[in-house]
């Protein structure tokens, strides 16, 4: 976290990007000012009752685009409601339900908008660290001389569902789910048990839109990607449930 402006966060520097042409030709200015409690967003000042609450990981932070081109805040310009964002660079699924419960224990939501993060991704038990050292990122490649990955890869989507069914009857509030792009990372199409699984339970979604740009860091997606998003959100939220 950055307690005021700053150019470059993470994987968005000079440093870790990961095309430094595309980084340095990039045309759009970028800062990064986090608010008082850590979020990249405005400061949660007023009445907070009847604003849309944003969840996620570091596309939903926006890392490597302009702050008024991230799809929360491209969401709020279309409605003409405010958004507010809680999302944490590196987040896991894991992080994200947690995150959701506390949404819905302190702030009483109407609306929530979720783009859940990469199935592998868990977090450390150990609740004495804060939130960014308790991610942990598992490659399944890399471990899976010691299990097979089709074992692997039933035990995150077993993980995600769990956390998604653990937050979806909650009553008088509306939860609209999402994925990032490319968000299981082996060649099966995990996606598929996930999709059915909502729809089997009434479950509120929209799958994951394909990536067709990249931000200054040529990893995370830029603005066409996230109007994508922005407008499928918009689109189920104009649409009763």
């Amino acid at each position: 976290t950055v307690d005021e402006f700053s150019s470059e966060f993470a994987i968005d520097s000079k440093q870790f990007c990961l095309d430094k042409p595309h980084f340095f030709n990039y045309s759009k200015s970028i800062f990064y000012h986090f608010n008082q409690l850590g979020y990249r967003d405005h400061e949660w000042d007023g009445d907070v009752s009847n604003g849309i609450w944003c969840i996620g990981d570091s596309f939903t932070v926006g890392l490597g685009q302009p702050f008024e081109e991230i799809w929360p805040q491209l969401v709020q310009e279309k409605l003409g409601q405010k958004t507010f964002n809680m999302s944490m660079n590196g987040a896991s699924n894991d992080w994200i339900a947690r995150r959701i419960q506390y949404i819905l224990d302190n702030f009483e939501p109407s609306l929530l908008l979720v783009q859940w993060s990469y199935l592998h991704r868990r977090e450390n038990s150990n609740t004495i660290l804060s939130d960014e050292a308790r991610a942990l990122h598992f490659d399944q490649k890399m471990i899976s001389d010691i299990r097979e990955v089709a074992v692997l890869d039933n035990e995150d989507v077993e993980n995600c569902l769990k956390n998604i069914l653990s937050i979806s009857n909650t009553n008088n509030v509306r939860i609209i789910h999402s994925f990032i792009p490319n968000f299981f990372n082996t060649d099966s199409n995990l996606s598929e048990p996930i999709y059915k699984t909502l729809v089997d339970n009434n479950i509120e979604f929209f799958p994951a839109q394909e990536q067709v740009d990249f931000a200054r860091d040529h990893f995370h997606y830029d603005i066409l990607t996230a109007t994508s998003y922005a407008e499928q959100y918009v689109n189920k939220i104009k649409t009763l449930p």
